[in-house]
């Protein structure tokens, strides 16, 4: 079985790989590549420079390579942020509409002192007073301060990267707080 790529239209990249016995009988204007064999295989989306495939991301500045990888760790920061932390044996959600809701509880207990706060946990309601919104309050805003500070340490050492290696190398997953 043999394997090809087909390109683009402009036969600048590949659109379309698959394996066929023998090369098909396609229209004229439709270029195939012969693959069987190349190592490494490219990859759809790959560029064709006439004689070989190379990725893209070679094409890439320094620059943008960095811009992606920020991207990235400020998706992953918001993920770790809102993936919920546990307080005391209980599962605390720390999405931003819980981050408001937890905030606007503590608020009200400040202004309250005495106020016994109905609250919908998982399974059942429970009524928190000033002391356990407190700690609630104080573990979710660790949390989330912690997402950020993680995330600065990252932003920080990915801008001092110089190479294309050394961005693609980084790794973005270490370091982060517990989550559920």
């Amino acid at each position: 079985m043999k394997k090809f790529m087909q390109l683009n239209t402009d036969g600048t990249a590949g659109h379309y790989k698959f394996e066929a016995e023998t090369k098909p009988e396609w229209h004229p204007d439709i270029i195939l590549v012969d693959i069987t064999g190349m190592d490494p295989e490219p990859n759809e989306g790959d560029v064709w420079d006439g004689t070989s495939f190379f990725s893209p991301d070679s094409l890439k500045t320094t620059a943008e390579l960095i811009a992606e990888k920020l991207s990235a760790l400020a998706a992953y920061r918001y993920t770790k942020e809102t993936d919920g932390i546990t307080v005391s044996g209980a599962t605390i959600k720390t999405d931003r509409e819980s981050q408001a809701l937890i905030a606007g509880a503590k608020l009200y207990s400040d202004l309250n002192e005495a106020v016994l706060i109905d609250w919908k946990a998982e399974n059942s309601w429970v009524q928190i007073n000033r002391t356990a919104i407190m700690a609630i309050s104080q573990a979710v805003a660790a949390h989330v301060q912690a997402c950020f500070s993680q995330e600065r340490v990252h932003a920080e050492a990915i801008s001092a990267l110089t190479t294309a290696a050394e961005i693609a190398a980084y790794d973005i997953t270490t370091g982060w707080p517990a989550t559920m």
